[in-house]
């Protein structure tokens, strides 16, 4: 497994993805299972706090991309006052063309979201 890294506001960037996509680890085994009960309190304990500029500067440019990408069709919620988005609101396809066609349109403008 990856060291892991983390963004602005202090939460896990990469690392496993949604159900494990994208990775060399198998989130879904026993043994990723039990090494998580053991040691994921570590990797809570390791986030640093956020820098408060920095992430309203990040929150502010996630607002920019999340209504670009709602100006080319795609039905994106705005991010949580902490940055982060609200995934569980997502309803599109994110390998799909649209999404693919929306984000090369406004991915310049939140540095690093929708890569």
């Amino acid at each position: 497994m990856d060291d892991p890294r983390f963004g602005l506001d202090g939460e896990l960037v990469g690392g496993l993805g949604k159900d494990g996509e994208g990775s060399k680890v198998d989130a879904k085994s026993e043994a990723y299972s039990a090494a998580n009960e053991l040691c994921g309190d570590l990797l809570t304990a390791s986030k640093a706090p956020p820098d408060p500029e920095q992430l309203a500067e990040r929150t502010e440019a996630q607002l920019a991309w999340a209504a670009c990408m709602r100006q080319q069709g795609i039905e994106l919620p705005d991010p949580n006052p902490d940055g982060s988005f609200p995934s569980y609101e997502w309803k599109i396809d994110l390998k799909g063309e649209a999404y693919a066609g929306a984000n090369e349109v406004c991915r310049g403008l939140a540095g690093g979201i929708g890569k």
